[in-house]
């Protein structure tokens, strides 16, 4: 038992709770907008029945949400939620079907196993086809009490305007590069790293973190930097077998295209004599050469045709020949 300041004793399981609730978002990089607005519905238990997260891959949205449930639930951690009786999670490799659904009907009729509710989060919810969708609005339209649902997606744009009318939405951002640091430094990077990783994660806080934790990634990155320069120099064979290699990243297009589209941030800046403020100073020498080799127009069209890829991700477009489109203009 513990004593508070009004000399109400409490048990040790509610303290428990109470500190749970306080401390779940600790250590999230950035979003403190989102977060502050998350903690105080955690704290008046006033929640509603759908919220839709949306942003950027590599923003982070899809640990606030693990959070949040945990939240919710008052439970010391999150890495535990996938074994929670009273938590699903919903994943489609390439689509959620509408069978996905109807189990996620099915699980919301059941009354709470061990907490007051029934929480679910779809991850990548633009994946939902159209009949998925449906069914899923037509279990917003009766939402049950003890139901909470989390979607995640990249925009408001990819999932029905029916559905987002009835979330809550959260709009998620780029983190200043200086959080990102700071993050960097509190998870043990050296200062000299935090300073390399924070410019080039972009404000993605999830690809800081990823470099960190996986050093061989900056390689990885530093090789696609070598293809991007040189492209302007390639026929179309070596463009088309460069496209073919980028079309099979195992779910990492879009963190290629985030690479791509820094890559020619850079370039931009260096055309424009300011390669002070690119986002990775040791390469100053190897941007300014590429800047050579690209004009401002194949810059500007290469750049628009990136977000266009980016954005149609999630309508399961032919990766290989846009990004052949996109060589064929550089």
């Amino acid at each position: 038992m513990a004593q508070f300041e009004n000399n109400e004793i409490l048990p040790i399981c509610v303290i428990i709770k109470i500190m749970a609730e306080q401390n779940v978002f600790d250590g999230i990089i950035g979003h403190k907008a989102q977060i502050a607005i998350l903690k105080q519905s955690i704290k008046r238990k006033n929640f509603a029945h759908a919220y839709l997260f949306c942003g950027s891959v590599h923003l982070g949205k899809t640990e606030v949400a693990r959070r949040f449930i945990a939240g919710i639930l008052g439970l010391p951690d999150f890495v535990s939620l996938d074994k929670h009786p009273d938590v699903k999670m919903v994943i489609g490799e390439k689509l959620i079907k509408i069978d996905q659904i109807r189990e996620l009907k099915h699980y919301f009729s059941l009354a709470p196993y061990k907490a007051n509710y029934k929480i679910a989060l779809i991850a990548e919810a633009e994946k939902m086809n159209r009949p998925a969708a449906s069914a899923l609005l037509k279990t917003l339209e009766e939402p049950s009490g003890q139901a909470i649902l989390i979607l995640i997606a990249p925009s408001v744009r990819s999932i029905l305007p029916t559905l987002v009318s009835r979330c809550q939405v959260f709009n998620f951002h780029r983190t200043s590069i200086a959080e990102i640091r700071e993050g960097l430094l509190e998870r043990g990077a050296s200062e000299a790293l935090a300073r390399i990783l924070a410019p080039k994660s972009q404000g993605l806080p999830g690809r800081a973190l990823s470099c960190f934790k996986e050093p061989s990634l900056l390689s990885e990155e530093a090789s696609f930097f070598r293809d991007f320069a040189r492209l302007p120099g390639e026929n179309f064979k070596e463009r088309f077998a460069f496209a073919e290699k980028l079309a099979k990243e195992e779910g990492g297009i879009e963190t290629v295209i985030s690479q791509w589209l820094n890559f020619y941030h850079d370039l931009i800046l260096a055309k424009h004599g300011a390669l002070d403020l690119i986002s990775d100073l040791k390469a100053k020498s190897e941007i300014a050469a590429a800047s050579k080799n690209y004009t401002l127009p194949q810059v500007l069209i290469a750049i628009r045709i990136l977000q266009g890829i980016g954005q149609n991700l999630k309508f399961n477009i032919n990766k290989r020949l846009a990004l052949e489109t996109l060589l064929i203009n550089i």
